[in-house]
């Protein structure tokens, strides 16, 4: 389980309520971070409203969804995938480790999630399993619609209402189709998602609950990749600006199919005992199976098989995690404290279907304690001081820790009616974890893999500064500008890697700088934001470049809005760019579902995609015309020619979508 998503937000002053007069006021639902009332250092919790009919109505966060929510569907900007919508994706190397799953989170101390260290394996999917709550003014309703060509269909759809005032219900449900992004590639692919969550509150409101249920599933045509590159990326004269031959798509796999499918069902329980002191508990289920599929097995591609014949294969693997914690919350004016006990329950099941002789169940128990802190004053609503820490004292994850410790040591706020506020902050971090390898990495059981490994424990340590600075010029938020910057030192402990074929292998730590930054701008009409991620390992492995990672990502992004026909319409014009600095040749395994680093060879990045779009408001309804990958058309000099994230998987070609975000209110 994933901590839940975090955007940036702008408070906005409500002076009605919706059950007075039956107003209903076109404000988006409230994401009830604060559900549990626990510390957040980044967020306030506001105050709830006077209207005691419905003490679920809070005042809300709004944001400009013009961009993130309807346009940019396809995936993160800093994620790699295999070329089209909803397929396998990594977010580089050390960040598709344990460390970006393990359900910390190093902005809130007492966050609903608990100890993970036995995050269950393949999940090679950008999954969309996060725990959203919401508290409504009024029942709301959001639909998102894109279409494009290679029949892509892209569909969004979340619901969020009030039942009474101590209940409400989130049903979100999304999906992605695509189908031959490429003529001939065979790379079909569909990915559902549906998610219901219930929040609810007693009569006396000593008693609150979370009840989630998410299910996630993918069926993909697995191509393996380009048979010859060279058909595809026509070889070309690099030193001029030319047009770009297009080349045939022959793939390497013809009868390949694989599926993902994922279970998480969780029940999140606080009672209070008496004033500022509370018994917490929560209980998960996770389940996750992988299978494969090829019914003609071509040993080029996929090498040894281990079990019964060398004409097809049909894997299929399990894995289950149970998950319980109790524990004990305690704050005070000045102080907050959580104490938690966790027991996880998981296994491992391979079943090769052709061959039902050759079974694999292994089975983990571990225990631990988890010990949240937070410090603050009167004058500071965040707090001061964070510290969390996390031990895992028997079982199979014996010995994994984790320790977080945050202060503040600058935070100025100014406010003014009429000039707007400034806002400045500067935090020290430190972070030290230390986690087991995941079950996918100590075990797997196929037709063309077996492995059983004991690791030593991986994690990360560093040391951080963050600094934050907003500034708004006057009171109607039309003009402002801000700077987030992260400046990190640290090391990335026994890391774990896939190099040049599975299974996994671990080495020596490998220290790291990285710095991250965030830049906005925006005025009446223009708005500007750039992002940049630049990380750089000390030292690497032999024949292997900054760890398998990209030194420099960023992400640029200009638009300029205005009013037409009579204000009726606000016309939104905008570009994109993200570029991204070379890094390791990469492939993508289908049978274990895994990405692999190949040695000596830096042949992908050092490429940009261009994206051109224009969205029109009215009212309610944001309609979208995007142009994506503008650049493939050309041969810039200077950048790579072989526009591919994947060695053997071409990102998604230039294509026209068009879409829409529709938004109900009551």
């Amino acid at each position: 389980m994933q901590s839940p998503k975090i955007t940036s937000s702008d408070t906005t002053k409500v002076t009605k309520d919706t059950a007075s007069k039956g107003t209903m006021l076109k404000i988006e639902p409230y994401l009830a971070i604060d559900f549990f009332g626990f510390a957040n250092p980044f967020f306030h919790q506001t105050t709830p409203s006077k209207n005691k009919r419905d003490t679920l109505l809070y005042p809300t966060a709004t944001m400009d969804t013009t961009l993130v929510d309807v346009n940019n569907y396809r995936y993160n900007l800093q994620q790699f995938n295999l070329g089209e919508p909803g397929s396998p994706s990594y977010m580089g190397f050390y960040n598709e480790s344990y460390l970006s799953k393990n359900g910390f989170t190093n902005y809130s101390s007492n966050s609903i999630q608990t100890f993970h260290p036995l995050q269950i394996g393949l999940s090679p999917f950008d999954n969309n399993q996060y725990l959203r709550l919401y508290r409504a003014f009024a029942p709301f309703t959001k639909f998102n619609y894109l279409q494009g060509p290679g029949k892509t269909i892209a569909v969004n759809a979340l619901h969020t209402q009030n039942f009474g005032a101590r209940s409400n219900v989130t049903l979100d449900y999304s999906s992605v189709t695509s189908q031959e992004q490429y003529v001939g590639s065979l790379q079909n692919n569909t990915h559902r998602n549906i998610h219901i969550n219930q929040l609810s509150i007693s009569k006396n409101g000593k008693y609150k609950q979370v009840v989630y249920l998410g299910w996630e599933r993918a069926h993909r045509q697995e191509n393996g990749g380009l048979a010859s590159e060279n058909d595809f990326f026509i070889p070309v004269d690099t030193s001029k600006f030319q047009i770009r031959p297009l080349g045939t798509y022959n793939p390497r796999l013809t009868t390949a199919k694989s599926l993902f499918s994922s279970h998480n069902h969780q029940l999140h329980q606080q009672y209070k005992i008496k004033n500022r002191l509370l018994l917490t508990q929560r209980v998960s289920w996770e389940k996750t199976v992988y299978q494969f599929k090829d019914s003609k097995r071509d040993t080029s591609f996929y090498g040894k098989n281990y079990f019964g014949t060398a004409l097809k294969t049909n894997d299929s693997n399990v894995w289950q995690l149970v998950n319980h914690s109790i524990g004990i919350n305690k704050s005070t004016r000045l102080f907050q404290f959580h104490a938690q006990h966790v027991f996880q329950s998981a296994t491992y099941q391979s079943n090769l279907a052709l061959f039902t002789q050759n079974q694999k169940l292994l089975k983990y128990q571990s225990a631990g304690i988890q010990l949240d802190g937070s410090l603050s004053s009167l004058r500071h609503p965040n707090p001061k001081f964070l510290l969390s820490g996390a031990y895992m004292y028997a079982g199979n994850s014996k010995n994994s820790h984790q320790l977080f410790s945050s202060c503040n040591i600058v935070q100025r706020f100014r406010y003014n009616d009429r000039r707007g506020y400034r806002y400045v902050s500067i935090n020290a971090e430190i972070q030290n974890n230390a986690m087991p390898a995941t079950l996918f990495q100590q075990n797997f059981y196929a037709n063309h893999f077996v492995f059983h490994n004991n690791f030593e424990l991986t994690g990360d340590k560093h040391i951080a500064a963050r600094i934050n600075f907003h500034n708004q010029r006057d009171s109607s938020e039309q003009r402002n500008s801000g700077i987030y910057a992260v400046v990190r030192n640290g090391s990335w402990t026994h890391p774990i890697l896939s190099i040049d074929s599975l299974p996994f292998t671990q080495f020596g730590s490998q220290p790291y700088n990285q710095l991250e930054l965030n830049f906005n701008m925006r005025s009446k009409h223009l708005f500007f934001t750039q992002t940049a991620n630049i990380k750089k390992f000390i030292a690497s492995l032999p024949g292997i470049f900054n760890m398998g990672q990209p030194v420099l990502k960023t992400t640029t992004t200009l638009e300029y809005r205005m009013p037409a026909f009579q204000k009726a319409m606000i016309l939104t014009l905008g570009t994109n760019i993200q570029y991204t600095s070379k890094f390791q040749n990469t492939t993508y395994r289908p049978d274990a579902g895994s990405f692999i680093i190949h040695r000596n060879l830096t042949n992908l990045g050092n490429y940009f995609e261009l994206d051109l779009y224009a969205v029109a408001r009215v009212q309610t309804i944001d309609i979208f015309l995007k142009a994506e990958h503008i650049n493939e058309l050309f041969i810039i000099p200077g950048f790579n020619t072989h526009y591919q994230y994947v060695a053997g998987y071409p990102i998604q070609p230039y294509r026209i979508r068009f879409g829409l975000n529709w938004k109900f209110y009551n």
